[in-house]
């Protein structure tokens, strides 16, 4: 089910060129912005170990039947985990590990950030009885996702299943719409309804490595998004382009209030796109946006956030009363 956007079609093409073109040779297979565990410090290793084990677990339980989820036993291995202590170690992960390349330190954001923001919120109010909104399958998709993510940010974290991340597997868009539409996303305090506008039909990815990188994408800019609504709802458009479409845009809308658009305004001007340079941020690492960047350059063979801003492959800006990203992503043959 389709929404009413914000913004009409007008604006949403106009946004960037439509005719983007992509220079590499083979296919972006998501690889190449990760990291390995030996360069994290002994006890940063072990907190991520410790978090990906534990999501594992999770992941089982809630494997055997999406639909229908046994409460009690997830509870019970919360608290067999010590889930509660290992999300405050989560608040300090980095601060072992002292010298911190780029790709380190984007690593470090994602393992913290991505899906667990959100699932992190959601067992605590599991572990507070308060189960009355428990959703067993979105709780299965957060919990795949940031198995993912790690996987795709530390690529030795797991051997075995990150072989199979790149075996060849078709992703259809249809992956994205059924886990962000209409889902009641909570970020820290925040909290949003993300609403969907796909006008897109077929595969957008072909391995599970290059959807992780895809997935790394968005949650940084719903993240983003749900933080600084002001309204309660994040807004996804995901448009094909060309006839037949050879790159999809996915365009994320939130509206922000005039004290946000005053500093972005003071900061940028009317360049809001460097944003995606990095190291600036209103309360993060500032790191988001960069590692957007870079993952979208990689998909499509153009390195230097800069020279893709200007040509358009990503970029941000203001609009009406709405905070507007978006970036590209090319369409997988059939």
């Amino acid at each position: 089910m389709n929404v009413a956007l914000p913004l009409d079609d007008a604006k949403l093409l106009g946004l960037a060129p439509v005719d983007l073109v992509n220079q590499r040779d083979e296919r972006y297979q998501g690889d190449g912005a990760s990291t390995v565990l030996a360069e994290f410090g002994v006890q940063d290793r072990a907190t991520i170990e410790r978090l990906y084990s534990g999501l594992i677990q999770l992941f089982d339980l809630l494997a055997v039947d999406q639909t229908k989820v046994d409460l009690p036993a997830i509870s019970a291995l919360l608290k067999t985990l010590g889930w509660s202590e290992l999300m405050q170690q989560m608040q300090q992960l980095g601060a072992h590990t002292p010298a911190k390349a780029l790709r380190v330190r984007q690593a470090l954001h994602d393992i913290k950030g991505g899906s667990l923001v959100a699932l992190s919120i959601n067992l605590q109010l599991l572990e507070m009885g308060l189960t009355e909104q428990f959703d067993s399958v979105r709780f299965f998709f957060l919990t795949r996702d940031h198995l993912k993510i790690m996987r795709n940010a530390v690529s030795d974290l797991d051997e075995e299943r990150s072989a199979r991340d790149r075996q060849q597997r078709e992703h259809t868009v249809d992956l994205l719409v059924e886990k962000w539409q209409q889902s009641e996303y909570r970020v820290g305090e925040a909290q949003a309804e993300v609403l969907v506008d796909n006008r897109f039909s077929g595969s957008i990815s072909e391995r599970c490595l290059e959807f992780s990188a895809l997935d790394r994408v968005l949650y940084n800019q719903i993240n983003n998004a749900v933080r600084f609504t002001t309204d309660g709802n994040v807004y996804l458009a995901i448009l094909g382009l060309g006839a037949p479409a050879e790159n999809v845009r996915f365009v994320v809308l939130n509206q922000i209030s005039a004290e946000h658009r005053q500093v972005l305004r003071e900061r940028f001007g009317d360049d809001i796109g460097q944003l995606y340079a990095g190291g600036f941020t209103t309360g993060g690492s500032g790191l988001g946006m960069n590692i957007c960047a870079g993952f979208v350059g990689n998909a499509y063979g153009i390195f230097g956030a800069e020279r893709a801003l200007e040509q358009g492959y990503f970029g941000a800006t203001l609009l009406d009363s709405y905070f507007v990203s978006w970036f590209h992503w090319p369409v997988a043959a059939d």
